[in-house]
């Protein structure tokens, strides 16, 4: 009897992870929220045999972390939504798929997950939207384009949380949001980097961006709104005309201040592969940091932020190892960290253009200025800061 419970032990032990049982709760979070009905993602991951048919690829893109897209490496704090994969995690879709991707009962399938087809946090207290539809070409490299939104009143506006409504979630990679203070009109080019004008970016993975309560963005009297879209061509064409939910905060109480990390970059020379600048930059008064927003553009590979402290102790506050202008997110610290006068960040960006550099978009390379256009280059890290106090 001992035996035979040896061996059902063994034999259970042995059994390779179901959709079931295992793979289904990892794509739920991590995958669904992008590949589901009426997203951006190419293809439906909430169902098995969706997912059956791509375990291979599943696996390989969760092998090289390809997917899902989290660029930020563990360092000395954590981040709000991370869609970094556990290595149990990894190990499971890889022993799923080289077993043959089985279902296991699919009674024992969690509940997939619902998502909002409205205002994820009720109704906006103002709605705004591009006065027209937009065309997206069938092929082609992505497309950015600039809008000036208007804002209905002229009077000075406290911004606590966005949402982003696409009409056509399939095309739309990712929105940066600026308060419009120069009246800049629209057109085919990337938006200004000014931190101060900077409210959000938002992405398809995070339906709203919020901020602490009683926390908020300052949009100045007469200023409407300056919307940075990403489109991507999917074979055909395509139209979108986006909306954007304004949240306010109800009691305003403190304005995020910005603190922002510019080196100047000088021309890089073609054929380059690790070319590095960096800088650092001193706290001038006691910060609470609430997150950190980098910026570079095509052939940046890797982007560092390091804190040293007046005591000495230095942590690792930002690595990607992996930098990609299309996954450009916005960090926020699960816990704010208190940042003391006297504390100096440094910034490191390392430039890759040669033609290695898959992301290279001049072949054969030649030397790369900044500028404001898609092939020039920026090296930027704004930091989203408060007074320092305790942050509920």
């Amino acid at each position: 009897m001992k035996f035979l419970l040896v061996i059902s032990v063994l034999f259970a032990a042995v059994q390779p992870p179901t959709y079931s049982d295992q793979i289904a709760a990892i794509l739920d979070e991590h995958c669904a929220p992008c590949h589901r009905a009426n997203a951006i993602g190419p293809f439906t991951l909430t169902d098995y045999e969706s997912a059956r048919k791509r375990a291979p690829q599943l696996a390989y893109v969760a092998q090289r972390r390809l997917m899902p897209p989290w660029k930020a490496e563990p360092c000395d704090v954590a981040f709000e939504g991370e869609r970094r994969l556990t290595r149990e995690q990894i190990r499971l879709i890889d022993d799923w798929a080289a077993a043959g991707a089985p279902e296991g009962d699919p009674r024992r399938r969690p509940k997939p997950p619902s998502f909002s087809q409205g205002w994820a946090l009720g109704q906006p207290d103002e709605i705004v939207q591009l006065p027209r539809e937009h065309a997206i070409p069938a092929e082609g490299r992505d497309l950015f384009y600039t809008f000036a939104i208007p804002l209905r009143a002229d009077k000075e506006r406290y911004v606590s949380a966005i949402q982003v409504m696409p009409s056509n979630p399939r095309v739309l990679h990712h929105v940066l949001v600026y308060a419009n203070k120069q009246n800049l009109p629209s057109g085919k080019a990337l938006a200004p980097h000014d931190p101060d004008s900077f409210l959000f970016i938002w992405s398809p993975g995070h339906p709203t961006v919020k901020l602490p309560e009683g926390i908020y963005k300052r949009i100045p009297a007469g200023s409407g709104l300056l919307v940075q879209a990403h489109y991507h061509a999917t074979g055909r064409e395509e139209r979108d005309r986006l909306r954007i939910g304004l949240y306010y905060a109800g009691q305003p109480k403190d304005e995020v201040e910005m603190v922002e990390i510019a080196p100047k970059l000088p021309t890089i020379p073609a054929n380059e592969s690790r070319f590095l600048i960096q800088e650092t930059v001193k706290i001038d008064k006691d910060r609470t940091l609430l997150g950190i927003v980098p910026h570079a553009r095509l052939l940046c590979v890797e982007v560092r932020l390091t804190l040293r402290l007046p005591t000495g102790e230095t942590k690792s506050l930002l690595i990607i190892r992996d930098w990609d202008f299309n996954w450009q997110d916005r960090y926020v610290l699960k816990e704010p960290l208190t940042l003391p006068k006297g504390s100096q960040l440094t910034a490191r960006f390392i430039y890759d253009n040669s033609s290695a550099n898959p992301r290279n978009p001049i072949a054969p390379p030649r030397p790369i200025a900044a500028g404001q256009g898609l092939e020039d280059e920026t090296a930027l890290i704004w930091l989203e800061t408060l007074p320092a106090k305790t942050v509920q």
